[in-house]
């Protein structure tokens, strides 16, 4: 019984060592828009082309140069 109730004991300590060590997801990862353009969390560098709800986008540099984005891409430029 002795050893059922440390088992239990070390195993909850162990969870709890465990909760404490994630990470906080309320960080706020700092961006870099004159760097990378963004979609679902994620970091795509200029030149990048996805498909997003089924159009084709590239991450270009704007007109002013001070930011990425995505724009969409027409039939003729894929």
């Amino acid at each position: 019984m002795k050893k059922q109730i440390f088992a239990l004991a070390a195993s909850m300590l162990v969870v709890s060592v465990n909760a404490s060590e994630k990470i906080d997801s309320t960080e706020i990862k700092a961006i870099n828009e004159a760097k990378f353009c963004y979609y679902a969390d994620r970091e795509y560098s200029e030149g990048s082309r996805m498909l997003q709800a089924g159009r084709t986008m590239q991450c270009i540099r704007e007109d002013d140069g001070a930011k990425l984005v995505w724009q969409a891409l027409e039939q003729d430029q894929l």
